[in-house]
């Protein structure tokens, strides 16, 4: 049985469609209370992949930057946050914990629910997840939160004063 080809509508009530529907994600991530992106979902992007798995740090300091400044104009690969997680782990070995008080804050700026055990967790057997499953997390909020403006300024009616002429005297 032969395909028929869609007609040219049809492909812009899909796109329509595709777009309605990311809406309705969005709108159910800005009020999820749970992990968006999953501990298993590191391999989804390579370049954080290899990220998280050879220089943690980085990645660690990349997301603590996007969370204080989602612009990312300042934004410097060797900065505060990296340098102490890099310091932690190779001095006391416990760079792990650094990553569970960074994934503790992320869960209470959000509104993600989840335990401190469960956060243990993650981040000593999971870390190069967990830094991932951060970075992936952080930038799909910010994203739903700064939607950009597509309405311009409506104006306002102006105010009057009522007149006084009108008052009867007493």
């Amino acid at each position: 049985m032969p395909r028929s080809q869609p007609r040219g509508d049809d492909g812009a009530q899909q796109i329509k469609d595709h777009d309605n529907l990311n809406r309705q994600e969005e709108g159910e991530l800005a009020q999820s209370d749970d992990w968006h992106h999953g501990l298993c979902g590191c391999c989804a992007s390579c370049e954080l992949c290899l990220l998280s798995t050879f220089v943690p740090c980085l990645l660690l300091g990349q997301t603590s930057h996007r969370i204080k400044e989602p612009s990312m104009e300042s934004y410097r690969h060797i900065n505060r946050d990296c340098l102490l997680m890099l310091g932690v782990t190779y001095l006391t070995g416990f760079g792990w914990m650094y990553v569970m008080k960074k994934r503790f804050e992320i869960r209470k700026r959000y509104g993600i629910k989840g335990t401190d055990a469960r956060d243990c967790c993650a981040s000593y057997w999971c870390l190069s997840s967990a830094l991932v499953q951060h970075e992936r997390e952080v930038l799909a909020r910010q994203a739903v939160r700064s939607d950009p403006i597509t309405e311009g300024y409506q104006t306002q009616p102006t105010m009057e004063l009522p007149s006084t002429h009108n008052q009867p005297t007493t």
